[in-house]
Protein backbone atom coordinates (compact mmCIF):
# COMPACT_ATOMS: atom_id res chain seq x y z
CA UNK A 1 0.00 0.00 0.00
CA UNK A 2 1.61 3.99 -0.68
CA UNK A 3 -0.12 6.79 0.31
CA UNK A 4 0.56 10.05 -0.87
CA UNK A 5 -0.18 12.33 2.24
CA UNK A 6 0.86 15.82 0.34
CA UNK A 7 -0.97 17.71 -1.89
CA UNK A 8 1.76 17.21 -4.41
CA UNK A 9 2.07 14.43 -7.18
CA UNK A 10 4.18 11.79 -5.95
CA UNK A 11 5.95 10.61 -8.95
CA UNK A 12 6.85 7.16 -10.77
CA UNK A 13 8.54 4.99 -8.00
CA UNK A 14 10.30 1.89 -8.65
CA UNK A 15 9.69 -1.20 -6.23
CA UNK A 16 11.97 -3.96 -5.97
CA UNK A 17 10.28 -7.37 -4.76
CA UNK A 18 12.50 -9.79 -4.10
CA UNK A 19 11.63 -13.49 -4.53
CA UNK A 20 9.09 -12.74 -7.38
CA UNK A 21 11.30 -13.94 -10.35
CA UNK A 22 10.11 -14.53 -13.43
CA UNK A 23 9.47 -17.60 -13.25
CA UNK A 24 7.30 -17.55 -10.74
CA UNK A 25 4.57 -16.71 -13.26
CA UNK A 26 3.05 -13.43 -11.31
CA UNK A 27 0.45 -10.81 -12.63
CA UNK A 28 1.02 -7.32 -10.76
CA UNK A 29 -1.76 -5.17 -10.53
CA UNK A 30 -1.53 -1.42 -9.70
CA UNK A 31 -5.33 -0.66 -7.90
CA UNK A 32 -6.87 2.66 -7.03
CA UNK A 33 -10.05 3.34 -5.39
CA UNK A 34 -12.48 4.54 -8.05
CA UNK A 35 -10.11 4.04 -10.97
CA UNK A 36 -9.77 0.94 -13.42
CA UNK A 37 -6.82 -1.91 -12.69
CA UNK A 38 -3.68 -1.60 -14.24
CA UNK A 39 -1.65 -4.01 -15.43
CA UNK A 40 2.06 -3.71 -14.31
CA UNK A 41 5.19 -5.50 -16.40
CA UNK A 42 7.98 -5.73 -14.23
CA UNK A 43 11.44 -6.03 -15.15
CA UNK A 44 13.79 -8.69 -13.80
CA UNK A 45 16.79 -9.10 -12.23
CA UNK A 46 17.82 -12.30 -11.38
CA UNK A 47 15.10 -13.77 -8.25
CA UNK A 48 13.65 -9.88 -8.16
CA UNK A 49 10.87 -8.07 -9.91
CA UNK A 50 11.42 -4.29 -10.58
CA UNK A 51 8.12 -2.29 -10.17
CA UNK A 52 7.26 0.98 -11.84
CA UNK A 53 4.50 2.17 -9.76
CA UNK A 54 2.51 5.08 -11.96
CA UNK A 55 2.34 8.22 -10.65
CA UNK A 56 -0.18 8.90 -7.59
CA UNK A 57 -2.09 11.85 -6.92
CA UNK A 58 -2.04 14.01 -3.97
CA UNK A 59 -4.01 12.96 -0.98
CA UNK A 60 -4.54 9.27 -3.24
CA UNK A 61 -4.00 6.12 -1.63
CA UNK A 62 -2.86 2.61 -4.44
CA UNK A 63 -1.91 -0.99 -3.63
CA UNK A 64 -0.21 -3.21 -5.30
CA UNK A 65 -2.43 -6.90 -5.91
CA UNK A 66 0.22 -9.53 -6.68
CA UNK A 67 -1.87 -12.91 -7.94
Amino acid sequence: TLLNCSISEQPETRLRLRGCGADKKQTFVWKKAGQPDVTLHPQYEGEDAIIAIPTLEGWNIGWLAIN
